[in-house]
């Protein structure tokens, strides 16, 4: 079962990713997936972890979007991948997401400076929170 989540959970996120890269949107069908795969190895006992989880990984981003920073389909998303993830193993996923993220924009700003450009203001934000939910998620299994 827990080969299944995993297939679900890495092919849902990176598809994710792609499509955010492409559209800057995110699908709501792929957040309803990855919630799905959460079900599949969730037993009773781990379901207070598992909401835990699903509540910590969304709202960093219900605040973004709360100020109009990013959007919906993150919050969804993140919501779904901390339900799959449970509560112990959000906060590196989330950190990582965070420095990730946080050199990107300091890189881009940075090569903006030197090619005297405006920086960007917009980023897909669905890669760097599959980038910080991926690995954690195949290290802390």
């Amino acid at each position: 079962m827990y080969a299944l989540q995993s297939a679900i959970f890495y092919a849902c996120m990176i598809g994710a990713s792609i499509y955010d890269i492409r559209e800057h949107k995110v699908k709501f069908g792929i957040c309803w997936t990855i919630f799905l795969a959460g079900l599949v190895t969730t037993s009773p006992a781990g379901l207070f972890s598992s909401v835990l989880g699903a509540v910590l990984a969304a709202f960093p981003f219900y605040l973004g979007a709360g100020f109009k920073k990013n959007g919906a389909g993150d919050v969804y998303l993140s919501l779904a991948a901390g339900f799959v993830l449970g509560y112990p193993r959000v906060l590196p996923g989330l950190f990582l997401f965070l420095v990730l993220y946080a050199v990107y924009v300091a890189l881009d700003w940075l090569v903006a400076w030197a090619i005297s450009e405006p920086p960007h203001t917009c980023f897909p934000l669905v890669p760097f929170i599959a980038a910080g939910f991926l690995p954690v998620y195949t290290l802390f299994s």
